[in-house]
């Protein structure tokens, strides 16, 4: 596949093969796409190949995500917001350093017109609303896009291990004491 070819399509499934979801969630938006595996792991190659570092990611990320660019939200210079349809009620948030080939944001986030989730629901739930759930988030884990914790829900003495991928959450789970 040639850059000129890769579109958001390419890039959902790019986002799906690395975010390692729930085979449930996983087997629902392949449906949806009307993919296989094998399409997703061939996106995936394809968008890895044209986003590596010394290809100048920002053009290139540009050039696949143009289709689906959100034009009226107020971000920064540099800063990029992307509504992918398979997450319509949230926005991919897609930052820049100055030279425009180190990623320094790559998340979703809540469209601001919507409400924020209630509950920890894989797919339905981004990071930056623990603070409406939990009272006592315990040290993230990171590694790449992936980000892990331990968290109490408030006023409970119930807790939950939550893993995200790009602030998406991907997995929540009860710890027993």
């Amino acid at each position: 596949m040639s850059l000129g070819s890769l579109n958001v399509r390419d890039f959902e499934l790019y986002l799906l093969k690395t975010m390692l979801p729930p085979d449930s969630l996983l087997a629902a938006a392949l449906n949806e796409l009307g993919c296989s595996v094998d399409d997703m792991i061939v996106s995936f190659e394809a968008v890895d190949r044209a986003t590596k570092l010394g290809r100048v990611p920002q053009g290139n990320m540009i050039s696949i995500l143009e289709d689906v660019l959100v034009r009226d939200l107020n971000v920064d210079i540099g800063t990029f917001a992307y509504g992918i349809p398979l997450w319509s009620e949230l926005t991919f948030m897609l930052a820049f350093d100055g030279s425009g080939t180190m990623i320094t944001r790559a998340e979703f986030v809540r469209r601001v017109d919507l409400p924020p989730g209630s509950w920890p629901v894989p797919w339905n739930f981004v990071e930056h609303e623990m603070d409406d759930v939990f009272d006592e988030i315990g040290e993230f884990n990171d590694w790449g896009h992936y980000h892990s914790c331990i968290a109490r829900v408030k006023n409970s003495d119930e807790r939950q291990f939550l893993r995200f991928a790009w602030g998406l959450l991907q997995e929540a789970e009860p710890v027993e004491d």
